[in-house]
């Protein structure tokens, strides 16, 4: 039959079918949104866990300056006590090419120690700049995230070479501090045993 009642079942029909379409659609577009605040969620969990990382990247660094700054003082004083030290040092000694002060010695170590924490500073300023780098990348931030752990990971591993190096140092600058004081201490009584008047001095008539 063509009846009008045919024609309106036909275009409900038409309807009905194109309103399941649209609703399939739908649900798909629902599913991917539930599945991309799954995703952000995650990403902001590594945002912030990788924040708190870098706070405490940032802080050993400055504290490992600050170290630095503290060796490098104790290097200059070290360097004063150990001026009367060179001025008595024996000339063949001194005329040997092999032969290396305590001041050079010194200088040498500290030398290396200021080398070394440069690179780590470099490095560990290279790594905070890819770490914010990954944090400010859109789409997935999964596969940045392990890079930046992987990074943050060395950086300890630097932090922790150079501040055993700041110790090793700290160390030897205690021992010449310690032997120099006693070299003057020697030297002192030595003096004053030839002091007209001292005790046990060589003048006394």
């Amino acid at each position: 039959s063509f009846g009008p009642e045919t024609e309106v079942q036909k275009i409900i029909q038409g309807w009905h079918l194109d309103l399941q379409a649209q609703s399939q659609v739908y649900t798909r577009q629902v599913e991917a949104m539930s599945e991309w605040d799954h995703v952000v969620f995650k990403n902001n969990e590594c945002i912030f866990g990788v924040q708190q990382q870098m706070s405490v990247v940032s802080r050993l660094q400055d504290d490992a300056k600050q170290r630095l700054d503290r060796l490098g003082r104790e290097q200059e004083e070290l360097n004063q006590l150990l001026r009367w030290f060179e001025e008595g040092l024996d000339a063949s000694q001194a005329s040997n090419p092999s032969f290396a002060s305590p001041t050079e010695q010194a200088l040498r170590a500290a030398g290396l120690v200021r080398d070394e924490f440069e690179g780590v500073d470099a490095r560990v300023s290279s790594m905070v700049q890819d770490i914010r780098t990954a944090r400010d990348m859109s789409g997935d931030a999964c596969d940045p995230m392990v890079q930046v752990e992987m990074k943050l990971s060395e950086g300890f591993e630097l932090l922790q070479g150079i501040d055993l190096k700041a110790d090793e140092l700290a160390s030897t600058i205690a021992w010449c501090e310690s032997h120099l004081q006693y070299h003057a201490r020697s030297r002192r009584a030595e003096q004053d045993s030839h002091v007209p008047g001292a005790p046990g001095g060589g003048y006394a008539g």
